[in-house]
């Protein structure tokens, strides 16, 4: 099914947090996201993650960022709170 939702997120040295959107499908037991509003390295990035949710630790996986002639992949653990 779709998923959504909305929060915050922060860079380590940042002053202050900026608003994201997370939006995907969760096709049992593979989870996509897409992310948007991500502010990494002083610059606007859209993020991917893709990972097979199995176990109750949640998934980890690599956010894919990408912006203009950009492009980074950060290894990540995605779990419910």
């Amino acid at each position: 099914g779709q998923v959504s939702g909305t929060g915050t997120m922060k860079e380590e040295n940042a002053a202050t947090a900026v608003p994201i959107t997370v939006s995907g499908t969760f096709q049992r037991p593979m989870l996509t996201l897409t992310f948007n509003g991500i502010v990494y390295e002083a610059r606007q990035v859209n993020g991917a993650a893709q990972g097979s949710y199995t176990t109750v630790g949640g998934i980890a996986t690599t956010l894919a960022l990408a912006a203009h002639g950009y492009s980074r992949d950060i290894p990540i653990l995605l779990q419910e709170k």
